[in-house]
């Protein structure tokens, strides 16, 4: 063994050269897991001997003595040592936390005393027992001391965050009142406004003028105009600012709700009872505000002097904002935050200190409330964007490494910034790498807000491009999740509908795939035929038939059913497609259940008549015979739900195609009431 000291208690082999450490010859455990952590900070900050003795003031001989776990009960030792190693800026935010390690370890050594097993002369079996318990020891001490790590820093986050939270609430509340204040005056300005209006008008036609008084009119009405102007811009801004408020109080209650129960599990795992203080919730009867805050109801009569008194505390609260959103820019969220509704919470506040019972909902996304708030996130969109802007190459700009280097709200603002430089092009570009880089999971919770909020910016667009771009290009499972997730809206909007038209543009096998997944899935996926319609509606009806003949023996031909669903709108397609399939299938039990449903088509006479000549045209020879039957079970539904009045009209439209009414109805002259048959004209 020749002086190599035992695993764990000499230098590491890429340690920095110096003196180097010696074996530990503490006279307890506790004393012993004291060097060892001062000899991991050492080793952490790269550190020697010689580099200590400024630090302790004590000699190099003395400072390895007292790492070597001997004379170790020295707390400015451990203080001192700790400092040392903790100089460099990585480094420095774990000090006062390595501090208190230190000390509580020191702390444990002082009131327990466990002896260090002398195994000198011992067989090797039990000394490897020994050292198998050692090093068990040593693993979960520094898993406790990960855990306390752990728990500091999360609890500096809930702290953080409950002043973020103290002052969203405090810029809440006075947004409210200047909000309430601001509204009457637009109200009783306007009154104004047109009181002084009317006075003039009456001054004009007096006889003789009074010029002196129509002067004086002018003056009150175009102060009282300019005014009426100030306050309205000072309630549209105190509006947004309530509600960029209410977003920040929000993004901080969720916040604090998840940490707390980080905090929590952190607590459990390191054997720690609960503790209240450390959880960052506020105190019991809500916020209390500091005194001498001014609040918007004192304003008095005097206009301008109330819009001036408006004007500061309008500074005030983008103050209180701007510093919320300084603290939240890091961690802040994209999407809409998972609570209840933001105009409630907005009207009425926090009622109780339970975040998971009062976290607000805003319905527009988090970086439209931020507008134009000069938050990092923001300085690195408008530099990105004004570089990328400056090549101008869609194909060429490494979209790709900044969707993977930045996180999805920084792309988004990006986009925005590059949209308001005129290039659109590039944004999209940008918009389709964030589609392929993001996880499934994030994806579709992104798209879902995207296309639900209500904004100026257009972001249901946005996310109707991200969602064709998911349907072109992700992998078949990824299409069919999105595909449930939107199946569960509501109802979609048009933008949606038109988006799903991009699984058309898939490969024949994908969207083989696609249908055959989507048929075999759950009755709530059956019952949805959003992705079969997009395929339907844009392949051509031979196409659609392929498709339905290669899946048509699964579930008893469900692929049939959902065909005559996404039925094309257009007479023309619709009636090839209803041709081709009849053709095709070897039963029609399909149609003898579903054409009562389709027939007769909504929209009056015209789409009746298209269909009827459609069923009319000369088909190909295969098709002949299949477009006769298939006339045969159209016709007589057409017949029976249509009015004879409307027949009537039927008949001029099909004339008006240069086809014969005559001919086509003879064949059901028995459903027909005898004033409306006309002989057939020979020939």
């Amino acid at each position: 063994m020749g002086g190599q000291a035992s695993h764990g208690a000499g230098d590491p082999a890429g340690a920095r050269v110096g003196r180097k450490f010696g074996a530990i010859r503490a006279r307890t455990q506790e004393f012993e897991a004291l060097a060892r952590f001062l000899r991991d900070r050492v080793r952490e900050a790269d550190l020697t001997i010689g580099d200590l003795e400024a630090a302790t003031g004590l000699k190099k001989s003395a400072i390895s003595e007292r790492l070597a776990g001997l004379k170790l009960d020295d707390e400015a030792f451990v203080d001192a040592v700790v400092v040392a190693c903790t100089g460099t800026p990585a480094l420095m935010p774990r000090r006062e936390r390595m501090r208190r390690d230190g000390r509580r370890l020191l702390g444990i050594a002082r009131t327990r005393s466990t002896a260090v097993l002398d195994l000198t002369g011992q067989p090797e079996r039990v000394r490897n027992v020994a050292m198998v318990a050692q090093e068990l020891a040593l693993t979960a001490q520094a898993k406790l001391l990960d855990l306390h790590e752990q728990l500091d820093r999360k609890n500096g986050e809930v702290a953080a965050l409950a002043r973020v939270q103290q002052e969203s609430q405090l810029a809440l509340r006075d947004a409210d009142a200047l909000t309430s204040v601001l509204s009457t005056w637009v109200v009783v300005l306007a009154d104004e406004v047109d009181r002084l209006s009317r006075d003039r008008e009456l001054a004009m036609t007096a006889r003789p003028p009074d010029l002196a008084g129509l002067g004086r009119a002018d003056a009150e009405l175009a102060r009282t105009i300019a005014q009426h102007g100030r306050t309205a811009a000072e309630l549209a801004r105190a509006e947004h600012d309530r509600r960029l408020a209410t977003a920040l109080l929000a993004e901080t209650l969720t916040r604090t709700r998840r940490l707390r129960d980080e905090v929590r599990q952190l607590r459990t795992a390191a054997q720690l009872p609960p503790d209240a203080g450390a959880m960052g919730g506020a105190a019991e009867g809500g916020t209390v505000f500091p005194d001498g805050t001014a609040t918007a109801h004192a304003f008095g009569d005097d206009i301008d002097r109330a819009l001036d008194r408006a004007e500061t505390i309008g500074r005030e609260i983008a103050d209180r904002l701007h510093h919320a959103l300084t603290a939240l820019d890091e961690g802040a969220q994209t999407l809409p935050l998972s609570a209840d509704s933001a105009t409630d919470f907005a009207d009425n506040g926090v009622t109780s200190t339970d975040t998971a019972d009062n976290a607000p909902r805003e319905d527009v996304l988090w970086w439209d409330m931020l507008a134009h708030v000069p938050t990092d996130a923001f300085v690195w969109a408008e530099e990105t964007a004004t570089a990328l802007v400056g090549e101008r190459d869609a194909h060429a700009s490494d979209f790709a490494r900044l969707v993977r280097e930045r996180p999805v709200r920084e792309i988004l603002l990006l986009a925005d910034r590059m949209r308001e430089r005129q290039w659109e092009e590039g944004a999209a570009r940008l918009r389709v790498s964030l589609t392929l880089a993001l996880p499934l999971e994030e994806l579709t919770a992104l798209i879902l807000a995207l296309l639900e909020a209500d904004s100026l910016l257009r972001r249901n667009e946005q996310g109707a491009q991200l969602l064709r771009a998911a349907l072109a290009q992700r992998p078949v499972d990824d299409v069919l999740a999105l595909h449930d997730a939107l199946s569960r809206m509501d109802d979609p909007p048009q933008v949606v509908r038109d988006a799903l038209a991009a699984i058309a543009q898939r490969p024949y096998a994908d969207v083989v795939a696609l249908a055959r997944k989507h048929i075999e899935g759950p009755t709530v996926r059956r019952d949805r035929s959003a992705l079969l319609t997009a395929v339907v509606r844009k392949w051509p009806p031979e196409r659609v038939v392929d498709l339905v003949m290669e899946l048509v023996d699964i579930d008893d031909g469900a692929i049939v059913w959902q065909v005559f669903f996404a039925l094309p709108t257009s007479p023309a397609r619709q009636t090839e497609l209803l041709v081709r399939l009849w053709a095709a299938l070897p039963s029609h039990e399909y149609f003898h259940e579903m054409l009562p449903v389709t027939y007769p088509r909504d929209g009056g006479v015209r789409p009746l008549a298209a269909t009827i000549a459609a069923l009319h045209v000369e088909w190909p020879p295969l098709l002949d015979r299949a477009a006769d039957e298939l006339r045969r079970e159209v016709m007589p539904l057409i017949i029976r739900q249509t009015p004879v009045g409307d027949l009537d009209h039927l008949s001029k439209r099909l004339s008006e195609r240069g086809l014969s009414p005559e001919r086509i109805f003879a064949p059901y002259a028995d459903l027909l009431v005898p004033d409306f048959v006309v002989p057939l004209a020979d020939d």
